[in-house]
């Protein structure tokens, strides 16, 4: 395989991507919601830019971490979660 820049932009995306819907999956089993839900509430999060846009190099970091750091730093989206149960 020849990297170039193409290919590490690629890599890149597709790393987002994945890291996406690791935390989705993530958020859903934990709180016991659908897909469709936990997408809302990933997307609605301050995080979801952050990964969108790189900030800090944060879509280098682990899925279970990030989800640890979106409850810590953002609880608001879980109250209504955490009313239901």
């Amino acid at each position: 395989m020849t990297i170039t820049p193409q290919t590490l932009t690629k890599l890149e995306t597709l790393r987002k991507e994945h890291l996406e819907s690791d935390l989705i999956a993530l958020i859903a089993d934990q709180y016991d919601m659908t897909a469709a839900d936990a997408m809302k509430l990933f997307y609605s999060s301050q995080l979801s830019q952050q990964v969108a846009d790189g900030s800090y190099g944060i879509e280098q970091l682990d899925a279970r971490y990030l989800l640890d750091d979106l409850q810590r730093y953002e609880p608001q989206l879980f109250r209504t979660v955490n009313a239901t149960e």
